[in-house]
């Protein structure tokens, strides 16, 4: 079963539960595979803005 999420930049992620890949679905259309780097930079983002 896929998941989507629609992401504030308005973007939408799809998560492939089989294949454990994620890929962002930009406005053109093109799909962007979502890599641990830029997991990890988005939590550190997140963390350091609960931090302020």
């Amino acid at each position: 079963m896929d998941a989507k999420v629609i992401l504030k930049t308005g973007a939408t992620a799809i998560e492939f539960a089989r294949f454990n890949r994620c890929y962002l679905l930009a406005e053109s259309g093109e799909e962007i595979k979502v890599t641990k780097e830029m997991v990890r930079l988005a939590c550190t983002q997140l963390l350091s803005r609960c931090k302020k």
